[in-house]
C-alpha cells in the first residue's frame, strides 16, 4: 500500500508536472498565436496599402496611358501640318516661277518700251529739228518775197 501510494505520488508528481507542462505550452501556443494574429493584422495593413498603392500605379499607368494617346495623336497632327507645309512649299515654289516669268516678260516690255521711247524722243528731236528748219526756211522765203515785192514795186513805176 505505501508502494501504491508512492506510485500513485510519482504518478501524480508526473501528472503535476504534465499539467505545469501542458499550462507553459498552453502559454506559449496563445503568446504564439497572439503573435500569429499581430502579425496577420499587419500582413492585412500591408495588403491594403499594397492595395491603395497598386490602385494609384493603375490610375496612374491610365493617365500615362492617356498622355501617350493625346503625345500620339499631337504627332499625328504635326506630321499632318508638315505634309500640308511641304504641299504649300511646293506651290509656292510653283507660284515663284510662274511669277519670275512674269517679271522676265514684264522686263522684256520694259526694256522694249524705253527703246520705243528712244526712238519715239529722237524721232521727236527729229521732227522739231525739221519744224526748226521749215520755219527757218518760211522765214528766208518770206524774207525772199518781201526783197522781190519791193523789186517788183520799183518795175512797175
Amino acid at each position: 500500500s505505501r508502494r501504491s501510494r508512492r506510485g500513485f505520488a510519482v504518478v501524480a508528481e508526473e501528472i503535476r508536472k504534465l499539467a505545469e507542462q501542458s499550462n507553459t505550452f498552453t502559454e506559449e501556443i496563445k503568446e504564439i498565436v497572439s503573435d500569429l494574429t499581430a502579425k496577420t493584422g499587419q500582413a492585412v495593413e500591408t495588403m491594403e496599402k499594397v492595395g491603395k498603392i497598386v490602385e494609384q500605379q493603375s490610375v496612374k499607368v491610365e493617365d500615362t496611358r492617356e498622355q501617350f494617346n493625346i503625345i500620339s495623336k499631337e504627332l499625328d497632327n504635326n506630321n499632318k501640318a508638315v505634309e500640308k507645309l511641304n504641299k504649300s512649299g511646293k506651290e509656292l515654289e510653283k507660284t515663284k516661277e510662274s511669277l519670275m516669268g512674269i517679271i522676265e516678260s514684264l522686263s522684256a516690255l520694259s526694256e522694249q518700251n524705253a527703246a520705243s521711247v528712244q526712238e519715239t524722243s529722237e524721232t521727236v528731236e527729229e521732227q522739231t529739228a525739221s519744224s526748226e528748219e521749215i520755219a527757218a526756211s518760211s522765214a528766208h522765203l518770206a524774207d525772199m518775197a518781201q526783197e522781190m515785192s519791193e523789186m517788183v514795186a520799183k518795175f512797175n513805176i
